[in-house]
């Protein structure tokens, strides 16, 4: 698309955005809860994350509903996983034909918001409503899951799936060199006490996708995600109950993602130890794969995931690492421990 069409399709996404908002009644923007960008004018990237809850519009009213009391953190979009009684007003949106699910814009462009940590003045906030990992409990046993490191997740939807995209492409557009490959991240990617987006979204899929401009029903790997269904409420009560969901998630890099199984410290060789940081880092979500120049850039990453270390400052300040992208041994140990805790290994 050119740029003339991208702003054209963000102001129609903002519009249909505020049309529902307005339905619901609920605010169009979360007040004083946003801060400037880093560069004048929008986002070097984009920054998933889930909910962590299963009902979408209790998720609109905490980041915008004053009556809710949060003080502490904003979004610039959530995304549903499907259409809602609630929210049946999208489908009369003309840019539901595109974004087939509602795309809430919910937040002013202009600013940044309070939803990734130290990245919040580089990255767009995108909220999917999603459950994330839940602890074994048999009130999930009715609902696509799948099993990953001792905990049941929620799989994200097809249609879901291809409004992230479509969001990334167009500040991709709109944005042009500013918007970088680098900063398109997960949350967990930024703050080492979160998990979401999760093991379900494949991260490096949805980067490689944002940079092309292939139609999104040539995606094979779109496929393995489930359709949306229109439901009788929130809470998740939607799912087909014929047939568990496999939830493994799609392949990624199949000539990098088994380089090096990173299960004990690296040889001290700097071409070996390179590799290792090169595979850690791709599992983590950072774009390390062959085709990308380390050098500088690889001590970029690992600064990120040091500085990640910062959400520990309150709890357990003894895993707070110092931040000047050498991969020391604890750097390394704290590096596998984090691999382990996203089920990347």
């Amino acid at each position: 698309m050119t740029s003339l069409e991208a702003a054209e399709l963000l102001q129609a996404l903002i519009a249909a955005s505020h049309a529902c908002l307005d339905h619901l009644r609920i605010p169009r923007t979360p007040g004083n809860r946003t801060r400037p960008w880093r560069t004048p004018g929008g986002p070097e990237g984009i920054a998933f994350h889930y909910t962590g809850g299963m009902n979408g519009v209790k998720s609109l009213r905490w980041f915008n509903d004053p009556s809710w009391n949060n003080q502490d953190s904003s979004a610039h979009v959530l995304v549903f996983d499907r259409v809602i009684p609630e929210l049946e007003l999208w489908n009369k949106q003309e840019v539901s034909t595109i974004f087939r699910v509602p795309t809430l814009v919910i937040a002013d462009i202009a600013r940044g918001t309070w939803c990734t940590n130290w990245a919040n003045n580089r990255c767009l906030g995108v909220e999917n409503r999603n459950g994330g990992y839940k602890e074994y409990n048999e009130a999930l046993l009715d609902k696509p899951r799948a099993y990953i490191c001792g905990r049941w997740w929620e799989p994200y939807t097809r249609e879901q799936m291809e409004a992230n995209i479509l969001l990334g492409r167009l500040f991709r557009v709109l944005r042009g060199g500013i918007f970088r490959p680098e900063w398109v991240v997960g949350h967990s990617m930024i703050w080492a006490t979160k998990s979401d987006p999760g093991p379900l979204f494949p991260i490096h899929l949805v980067r490689r996708a944002i940079w092309s401009d292939d139609d999104l029903s040539t995606l094979d790997w779109l496929t393995k995600f489930p359709s949306a269904q229109e439901g009788t409420d929130d809470d998740g009560s939607w799912y087909d109950t014929s047939g568990e969901f496999r939830g493994d998630p799609p392949p990624t890099e199949t000539s990098w993602d088994a380089v090096i199984r990173p299960g004990s410290l690296p040889p001290a060789e700097t071409k070996d130890l390179t590799l290792w940081l090169c595979d850690v880092l791709y599992r983590m979500g950072w774009p390390t794969g062959p085709e990308i120049p380390q050098d500088e850039d690889l001590r970029c990453f690992v600064s990120y995931f040091q500085r990640s270390t910062l959400a520990y400052k309150k709890n357990a300040p003894e895993k707070v690492l110092g931040v000047d992208g050498v991969a020391g041994p604890l750097t390394r140990e704290a590096m596998k421990t984090r691999l382990s805790e996203l089920g990347s290994i």
